[in-house]
């Protein structure tokens, strides 16, 4: 895959048109924001407060890869591998089944 640069934000950008084929706008962006947070510890203000973000080709191939299982409907919790339930963070992938908000109200 080659990028005219290795800019996380136009990164972003491209991937975010790419997601939201398939998601609403706002969640396509969320999606990819935790993708990213998770990854490579960069949150929305970290990559707004410094747009100059670049990423290595392999974090590139890594982020490509997360996008493509996003495309494929795959939990984006699966892709991270954690989720939050009760303040409490899990680890998490295709064996375990992820913990529900409503879920949460019952406990």
């Amino acid at each position: 895959m080659i990028w005219k640069n290795n800019l996380l934000i136009d990164l972003r950008t491209a991937y975010q048109k790419m997601l939201s084929e398939k998601y609403e706008p706002g969640e396509s962006i969320q999606l990819l924001d935790i993708v990213i947070e998770s990854f490579f510890g960069y949150s929305r203000i970290g990559m707004a407060l410094d747009p100059g973000i670049r990423l290595s080709e392999s974090e590139i191939l890594k982020l490509h890869a997360a996008v493509k299982e996003l495309l494929a409907y795959k939990p984006v919790q699966y892709i991270i591998g954690k989720t939050r339930f009760l303040d409490i963070e899990l680890s998490v992938n295709e064996s375990v089944l992820i913990p529900r908000p409503e879920t949460e109200e019952l406990v």
